[in-house]
């Protein structure tokens, strides 16, 4: 990473302060190459590797957002765009593998939503736009996969050929006018693939383009795919299964690398439980496994850490932890990320490590009757938490019908809160539920179980559903400069 700065004003022991940060283990896992000077002076106050080439970062991004803060002012709102790959059924989605259109569809104060072949894209606008969410059902209604919006760095992690996957396709879309590019790397439990990255996948616009990663699954028991966009805005999705044609399940993006990460949503009486896990820097990783219960905190594979070496993706069985919801809490010295796979009555779920709330989560289609049972798991790894729980649905007469409780979880616990229909909900019609973190909670980790007869069908992490974005304070004024060559 380059870091370019001018500085108008000068404060404390600059070099002090940066040395320090840059012996945290965090910075270990980069390059860094930081030259400060005083914008008006002209004086040097700090340099590292000043002269020194590096890859270039996203530096383009300070400019973009302080013309965005100067034009459009700090109360400015996007329009929410969400998108998914198609054919959430209990067979893989067919694609030609070409270009396919993606169509969006808006009206002013309702989303709406139009499929074509092999996506669907969901805009809106107006003041039911806040905190739009959408998941796509199989035809029995389980939600199987969350919509989620463009990112420039995904994470999936699951299970290799060895582990029972041989198939594994990649669904890109592109949500914008223009191409987008994206790269795409692998990880499996032999190291870095040689030669895996797809560099400079053209995504055409509003277009979809799909990629089969099986030949990266091959050989391997533990898969990781990082899915980066150096130009535009892409959704990615993978589908995982163990032929084609087969039934199989969309593998959920994991959060970013980080020393400290959670996966909620063990469901209750899981039966088989598997960590899928990569380790991307150059750093061996010490990992400590807890399972975060209703009775607390317990340690499913004793006391010992998880040693995993750099650079290479692994997995590991945890033993069951009890007939009640459950999340795994990771912590590491260096940054890793991972996913579940829950195998129970012969079929799997997966869920992924999350971030925590911030705002809300909203979950949109829910179940509950005819063998049907909606249940969210509030996990709190901190501090103890106080939660709200709403429901919402819709009446016979169209008018929206709610309720609500307030869950108090307490730290290091996992609460399981069952969900059902507010009071008045046309029967039959699948209900929303938004979970609320309240001022003073700790942080909190949330997904939805959805079961049928008693077995767990689909795990849904809850996202945050923002209403609005907020951007740090801008005190004077940012300028950027760009490096001399070392001739000058």
């Amino acid at each position: 990473m380059t870091l370019l700065l001018a500085l108008l004003f000068f404060v404390g022991p600059l070099e002090e302060k940066i040395d320090k940060l840059l012996a945290a283990a965090e910075a270990q896992q980069a390059h860094w190459g930081i030259h400060v000077v005083d914008a008006r002076s002209g004086h040097i106050l700090y340099s590292r590797n000043a002269n020194r080439l590096f890859q270039p970062a996203s530096n383009m991004k300070l400019f973009t957002t302080a013309l965005a803060l100067e034009r459009l002012g700090p109360n400015h709102r996007y329009n929410t765009t969400l998108q998914a790959a198609s054919s959430a059924a209990s067979s893989a989605p067919t694609s030609s593998g070409q270009a396919a259109p993606l169509v969006s569809a808006s009206r002013v104060g309702l989303p709406s939503l139009t499929a074509v072949s092999g996506a669907v894209e969901i805009d809106a606008s107006g003041s039911m736009a806040q905190g739009l969410e959408a998941e796509e059902s199989a035809s029995g209604g389980a939600d199987e996969v969350r919509c989620s919006g463009p990112s420039p760095d995904i994470w999936f992690v699951g299970p290799g050929q060895q582990a029972g996957v041989a198939y594994v396709q990649l669904y890109l879309m592109n949500t914008d006018s223009q191409p987008a590019t994206v790269d795409v790397s692998v990880i499996t439990d032999s190291g870095v693939v040689a030669g895996s990255a797809d560099k400079g996948i053209t995504v055409p616009p509003h277009g979809l383009v799909t990629e089969s990663l099986a030949q990266y699954a091959s050989g391997s028991g533990t898969v990781a795919f990082n899915v980066q966009t150096s130009r535009g805005r892409v959704a990615a999705a993978v589908w995982a299964a163990s032929a084609a044609g087969a039934r199989g399940s969309w593998l959920p993006p994991a959060v970013a690398p980080s020393t400290h990460i959670v996966i909620p949503g063990l469901p209750a009486g899981s039966g088989s439980v598997r960590v899928f896990m990569v380790v991307p820097g150059s750093a061996n990783a010490q990992v400590k496994v807890v399972a975060l219960t209703p009775q607390g905190s317990v340690e499913p594979i004793g006391s010992q850490a998880v040693e995993a070496v750099p650079e290479s993706a692994s997995s590991f069985a945890l033993a069951s932890v009890g007939s009640t919801g459950s999340a795994v809490e990771l912590t590491a010295s260096v940054p890793v990320t991972a996913a579940v796979e829950v195998t129970s009555g012969g079929s799997s779920n997966f869920s992924a490590a999350t971030a925590a709330l911030q705002e809300q989560g909203v979950v949109a289609g829910n179940l509950s009757g005819a063998g049907a049972a909606s249940s969210v798991e509030l996990t709190v790894p901190g501090a103890a938490a106080s939660i709200r729980v709403a429901v919402t649905s819709a009446a016979a007469d169209g008018a929206a019908v709610s309720a609500s409780q307030v869950v108090a979880v307490p730290a290091a616990h996992t609460v399981t809160t069952a969900l059902r229909p507010p009071a008045g909900a046309k029967s039959g019609v699948p209900f929303a539920v938004t979970v609320t973190p309240l001022a003073g909670s700790g942080p909190v980790y949330a997904a939805r179980v959805l079961s049928r007869n008693g077995a767990a069908e689909s795990i849904i992490g809850v996202e945050s559903a923002l209403t609005q974005v907020r951007l740090p304070a801008v005190r004077g004024s940012y300028s950027a400069i760009l490096p001399l060559p070392a001739s000058v």
